[in-house]
């Protein structure tokens, strides 16, 4: 699983979408990963992969720190890893009106359009 994140995010990065899905064997309208949604056990681990994808589906609008952290159910050390780790990859941006915060980017879109999840 964490081989696909990587390949996936390593594709994102270089911007050689069409060959990820020719090295995948998928249609270019099929997700390259079909998470399937989890039952809602309270004690269920989540993987990092389910907190990057969330991360991002929080911030589609500008969002403050601590409204991602509350709303991905998150403690803070995770939050500025990901949240980190997202900036880096160019997924998220900073962004300073209407307040302090971060928002989502087109390549975050298009992560989230592979994953399988709402755009």
């Amino acid at each position: 699983m964490l081989k696909s994140i990587i390949f996936v995010f390593t594709a994102l990065n270089v911007g050689n979408i069409s060959k990820m899905y020719d090295l995948a064997g998928l249609d270019r309208k099929q997700s390259l990963l079909q998470i399937e949604p989890k039952d809602s056990i309270v004690n269920e681990k989540r993987d990092k992969l389910d907190l990057l994808l969330r991360v991002l589906e929080i911030t589609r609008e500008p969002t403050k720190k601590t409204h991602i952290l509350y709303l991905a159910k998150i403690n803070y050390y995770q939050l500025t890893r990901y949240v980190g780790l997202l900036l880096a990859l160019g997924m998220l941006e900073e962004v300073s009106t209407p307040f302090d915060g971060y928002r989502i980017t087109d390549k975050g879109r298009m992560a989230l359009g592979l994953f399988g999840r709402n755009v």
